[in-house]
């Protein structure tokens, strides 16, 4: 396929795609754990100064 005068593999940027939404995704599961223990930690502050 050819665009903007330059010869673009489709199989190629799917494949970089896949990839890159692989890391976005290990990242958000990064993140998420992350958030889930700093609200594990707010929580049990809350419940020791009651």
């Amino acid at each position: 396929m050819r665009e903007n005068g330059y010869e673009v593999d489709a199989n190629k940027v799917i494949e970089h795609l896949l990839k890159r939404l692989s890391q976005v995704e290990l990242e958000n599961a990064t993140l998420n754990a992350a958030l889930g223990q700093l609200s594990d930690s707010k929580d049990s502050k809350v419940g020791e100064g009651e």
